[in-house]
Formats: C-alpha cells, sequence, structure tokens
C-alpha cells in the first residue's frame, strides 16, 4: 500500500495561525499542557517554541492530539537549558513533509501546501551579552539552515 500523500495546510484561501513563545521552561509538571492549552486558545496552527529545556530530541504527541517537535542536545544527562520545539495541531501535522532538529538552537520543519512547499525555522538566539564566538557561531549555523531551504519554499 502506497502512504497517503500529506494534507495540505497552506492554500491560497486558507488562515494559518503561526505563532512564537519564550515559555522560558516546558521542564517542569504540567507547562506542556499549559502551552498546549494557549495555543488552542489563541487557535494556533503551528507554534515556535524557545527554551524548552527538553534534553534530545524527537516528536511527542499529547492527550489532545497536538504533536510537538523538539531539539535539544544530544546528551541527556545534559543540565536543562536552551532547546526549541514546534507545536503542530493536527491538520498542521496531517502536512507535515519533514523535520529536522539541528540543534539546540534550531528546528525546521517542511509543511506541504497548495503550490509551494512551506518552511518553519524555530530558532533561539544568544543574547548581546553573549561572548561574541557563542554569536559567531549561531548566525553561522542560521547561514546553514537558509541555505538548506529550496528555492521553491516559502519561508
Amino acid at each position: 500500500m502506497t502512504p497517503k500523500p500529506p494534507m495540505k495546510l497552506f492554500s491560497p484561501k486558507a488562515c494559518v495561525k503561526i505563532g512564537q513563545w519564550n515559555v522560558r521552561t516546558m521542564y517542569e509538571t504540567g507547562k506542556c499542557a499549559q502551552v498546549v492549552s494557549e495555543m488552542q486558545r489563541f487557535n494556533l496552527d503551528i507554534l515556535g517554541v524557545s527554551e524548552m529545556r527538553w534534553n534530545g530530541c524527537g516528536m511527542k504527541t499529547t492527550a489532545s492530539a497536538e504533536t510537538i517537535l523538539y531539539s535539544r542536545k544530544t546528551d541527556r544527562d545534559d543540565y536543562h537549558e536552551q532547546g526549541v520545539g514546534i507545536i503542530l495541531s493536527r491538520g498542521a501535522n496531517n502536512s507535515l513533509m519533514e523535520w529536522e532538529p539541528v540543534s539546540a538552537r534550531f528546528i525546521t520543519a517542511r509543511f506541504s501546501s497548495k503550490w509551494r512547499n512551506v518552511s518553519v525555522n524555530q530558532c533561539y538566539a544568544p543574547t548581546n551579552s553573549s561572548e561574541e564566538e557563542i554569536k559567531e557561531e549561531f548566525y553561522e549555523e542560521l547561514q546553514a539552515v537558509m541555505d538548506k531551504v529550496s528555492n521553491t519554499s516559502l519561508l
């Protein structure tokens, strides 16, 4: 049996709501449910999340059927800091083509669209008070992520 093609989330007449939130941490009891509840309250299809503070990378599904994609340092025993994620509504998850956990500061996802595929990149930038080396590393990684995005995709 051939796999079912992804649904088209984005179309000329569709209203897709995308948000971004620095949650400070999702490594507390009840915080994930609170973030998902706020996402539902604002009727968001895609929510980019900074400072998730989950270790490792992966995909989880919530009790209310949202999908959480997350990216963090690969060492699961690391101190819980940084980390990014993308939370998808059921409709957005159905149109998800692929995703990549790039690093603790970057995650990307591609979605099927009526006319062009859409790329969503979530990043967590260092503050101005960070060391120059950390900022330089961040901008080099950002350029590498942007260079990977196809010219036929929308950002």
